[in-house]
This record gives C-alpha cells, structure tokens and sequence, in this order.
C-alpha cells in the first residue's frame, strides 16, 4: 500500500494537478480503505500467491511511473526484471496486466526502435524468471516436496503453462457470469465513495493536460486484467469460482483504490479554501475507522485459521504408526492435503502416520491403484484405495483411517469417526464408538463467504455428526448434519453421500442381536 500511495503520487504529478498537505493527507486516508477490507486481510495471512502478486504489480507500475517521470532508463529495467518475477509467482495474471503496464511504459521516452532496448528488457524479464530454475533444481536434489513432475524440459514447461491441470480454456466458453461476478464483487469492496473518487479523476483530467491519461489507462487495464485471465482458464461462473474471482481481482482493488487515491487529490485541488478542504480530510478519516469496525469481526476470525487447526487435530488424534487415507480428487481434500504435507515436512508433526493419497502431487505414499482409477466415480475410488491400501505390503498391520466414510463405496465396511476421520474396519467390531475430536470452527458467515473453508467446515461437520450418530446422540448428530448442508455447496455431495451411507450401516448393525450388549 506504500508503493500504491507512491504510484498514486506520482500519477498526480504527471497529470499537473498540484499537490499540497491536504492533497497527501487525501491519498492516505482513501489508501487505509483497503488497508483494513477483508478481501486484503483474507490473503495478506494466507500463504498463498495473491497478496505477493499484488505487491509485484504495484512495484511494476512504481517503478515504470518513475521511468514516465525521467527518472532514467534504470527503472524501466527494474520494472522488466520484476514482471519477471511476477510470470513467475502467477503467470496468467502477469500476462493478463502486460497490456497496462504497456501504456506505463509508453508514458516515458525510449528509443522504442532500437533492438539494444528489447534486448536489454528481455534480459531483465528472463533474470525474473529466475525463480523457476528452483523446480528442476530441488528435484534433482531430491526434496521432499515438489507441486508436480518437473523432470526434464518438457516437465518444467508443461508444468509452468500448467498442462498437467488442464484449465486452460478446456469448454468455458461463456465468461459473462465470472466476470459480472468479478466486477461486482470489485465494485462492492472498493464501496461507492472510491468509485466515485475514481470518477472524479477522470473527470479532472479533461482539464489539464500531460501524461496522466496513459498512467490512468494502464491503471483500468491493471483492473481488467483479472477477467483477461480467467479468460484463460478453463472455468464458469458457480459459487466455488466466485472465490476464484475474489483473490484474482484482488491486485485491480488495489488499482482502482489507487485512481480513488488521485481522484482524491484532485478533489483538494479543486476545491477553493482551505477550511473546505479540512472538512473533506476529516471526513475521509472516517473511511477507514468505519471500514475497520465493519469488518472487525470478519478481519479477527483470519487470527485461527480452520485448515492449520484441523490438519494438526487430524494428525495428532491418531495412534502412533497409523495410516491416513486422503481422497484429493475433490475440492475440500485439497486444502487437508497441503496443510498435511507443510505440517510434517516443515514443523515434523506425527511423522510416525503415513498419509497415503491418490493423486500424486504431495509428498504422500500412493499405493498401486488400477487403471483407470482416476475415470471412477467418486466411491468406486474411495474404495479402491481403501483397498490398495489393505493390501499393499508395506502398510500391513497398520490401523488404518480416512477423512471420509468408506461405507459408501462398499457396504460391508464398517467404520467408526471421531469426529475428524474415520477407523476402517472389515466387520462389526466397527460398533464400539470413539471418543469424540471437537475442533472450534469459524462462525457461519466467514465461512460462507469464504467458500472454500465452508466446504472444509462442512466436511469436519459430517465426520462429527457420524461420531454423535454413533454413540445415539441423534440431536447432536441432527444439528451438526443440518450445519453441514447448510455450508455445503454441491447438493448431495460425497461427504454427505458418505455420512448416510455410514450411517445406515451402524442402523443395521445395531439392529443384529448380537449386537445388543454394544448397543
């Protein structure tokens, strides 16, 4: 937000409108705005490539608003060299801002027709993608860890366009809805007063003149950059998606609170005394105290991240030398998987349980699976790799446990939940309840707008009303299972397919005589 409030300046200057105290003071106060939105506090904690892509495209129009001011040639160079580093932290949203970052670069004076110039920025751009040369570097090494087969030239480059996802454009033909829901959802956390500062600066460059115009365009360029990309990928408008727009607009509210930023300045100058312009000041010093305490509650649930709770629950409930089967082929086993694999590669959290998964991309042990297994539906693959798992020798003898019910990829299992995973077992000694795992989970209204932790929390839910299921608690298990349908997204989804499935199976468990003394 610093370099925002610097490019803002500098946008300003080049625009000639006059800058004074109250004119900075102006910037300031819009640039907290954003300072304190949840969208900024939800990746600024979140280790992930969104807020650092943000930072990177700022620093590029800093530095490129720098070189449109005459500062020298250095800061197109530096601006080249850190667009580098950007393809390398987010590739389709590096690409999608080239097209601003043209026009900010077209604000300065270059000997554009001299092939020493390209060469130079071509060099620079190639030493930001530097980063890149980590991935053949650390499998040669043998790390612990690699995001994808990287093995040759052919790995690295597939693995950088992303080909092994296939998502690039694969039949999304209709963007309409993602972008409308982008845009929206950009509109609503830049608020009215923004947009209108926004407006209001566009307004004021009609009457002055200099290179302001080309600055302000790249900055809405920048703004647009993130419906240009998701053009790219290979995805539709749903509420899992709109997530996706969430984070990816997240460098253009940071451009467009910047044209507020300047709008702002340009109300300062605008206006005819100096008591006005106090009045205003004070004014947009409430911005950020109501946007603060709006978002108070929502800001402070990011302090107990759900995933990083329910990873270490998930590791530390279990006996030693046990084995954990994670299912990735669905949305929510995704975010168990990675925060498993930082937990006991990085922190060496139980690393006595083996997690075995399915899907190849974490450090996990996969056990043979047939052919075709990816092809499967959802159960027929929860019980394949149940069953690789049973028979693989090197697990023999093992406890073994999953994230999800296998009962409903095959009747004659009985499980047993704790409320986090589930003990697979082949016989009706599944009827002996656990004690029950309770992990505090994040009220419901983060966890709706966060879809992607309302998935998680759903799923923790189901596992919880199986194990309240289990000891005959039926209003605990009705309240949990309600919770979880609410938070759940994709009507009759496998968690809950699952959770009926488990528990019919304990019905006709409980019903056998011989059952009576469990019972």
């Amino acid at each position: 937000l610093a370099f925002a409030y610097l490019t803002a300046e500098g946008l300003v200057r080049l625009a000639g409108v006059e800058l004074g105290r109250t004119g900075r003071a102006a910037m300031v106060l819009v640039l907290l705005q954003p300072a304190f939105a949840e969208i900024w506090w939800s990746q600024a904690v979140y280790a992930k490539v969104y807020a650092l892509h943000a930072l990177l495209l700022i620093l590029i129009a800093w530095l490129l608003t720098g070189f449109a001011s005459g500062r020298g040639r250095d800061r197109l160079y530096a601006a080249a060299f850190v667009f580098g580093l950007a393809c390398s932290n987010h590739l389709f949203l590096a690409l999608a801002a080239a097209p601003g970052f043209a026009l900010f670069a077209a604000a300065g004076t270059a000997p554009w027709n001299k092939a020493g110039l390209w060469l130079k920025l071509a060099g620079c751009w190639a030493a930001g993608l530097l980063p890149y040369v980590l991935l053949p570097l650390r499998g040669w090494s043998g790390a612990p860890y690699m995001m994808g087969e990287v093995n040759g030239w052919i790995g690295l480059a597939c693995h950088i366009l992303r080909c092994r996802y296939d998502d690039v454009a694969q039949g999304a033909w209709n963007k309409v809805g993602l972008t409308t829901d982008m845009l929206w959802q950009l509109a609503v956390a830049l608020g009215p007063l923004l947009l209108v500062l926004a407006g209001f600066w566009f307004f004021r460059l009609a009457k002055v003149r200099g290179r302001g115009w080309l600055l302000s365009a790249g900055c809405l360029a920048a703004v647009a950059a993130a419906p240009l990309a998701l053009a790219f990928r290979g995805m539709d408008w749903s509420s899992d998606n709109s997530y996706m727009a969430r984070v990816y607009a997240l460098p253009g509210f940071v451009f467009g609170a910047i044209l507020a930023a300047a709008g702002a300045a340009a109300a300062m100058a605008w206006l005819g005394s100096r008591r006005q312009r106090v009045i205003v000041v004070f004014l947009l010093a409430l911005l950020p105290v109501l946007t603060l305490s709006g978002n108070w509650e929502r800001i402070a649930a990011y302090r107990d991240p759900l995933p990083d709770r329910l990873g270490r629950a998930l590791l530390t409930s279990l006996p030693p030398n046990s084995v954990l089967a994670v299912n990735d082929y669905n949305f929510i086993q995704d975010t168990e998987l990675f925060v498993l694999a930082y937990l006991q590669v990085v922190e060496r959290v139980r690393t006595d349980v083996t997690v075995v998964q399915d899907a190849g991309i974490i450090p996990f042990y996969m056990p043979d699976l047939p052919f075709g297994y990816a092809e499967a539906a959802s159960p027929v693959r929860r019980r394949l790799l149940i069953e690789a798992i049973v028979k693989d020798p090197k697990l023999a003898g093992r406890p073994v446990y999953s994230t999800y019910a296998p009962e409903a990829g095959n009747g004659g299992w009985i499980s047993r939940s704790n409320g986090l995973e589930f003990e697979v077992e082949p016989g009706p000694a599944g009827a002996r309840p656990m004690s029950v795992v309770r992990i505090g989970l994040p009220p419901d209204g983060l966890l709706r707008s966060q879809p992607v932790l309302g998935l998680l929390a759903a799923h923790v839910l189901y596992a919880r009303a199986a194990a309240a299921a289990e000891t005959g608690d039926s209003a605990a298990a009705t309240k949990d299972l309600v919770r979880a349908i609410s938070l759940d997204t994709v009507p009759f989804s496998d968690d809950y397919v699952g959770f009926m499935a488990h528990r019919a199976a304990y019905r006709r468990l409980l019903a056998q005589p011989s059952a009576a003394g469990v019972k």
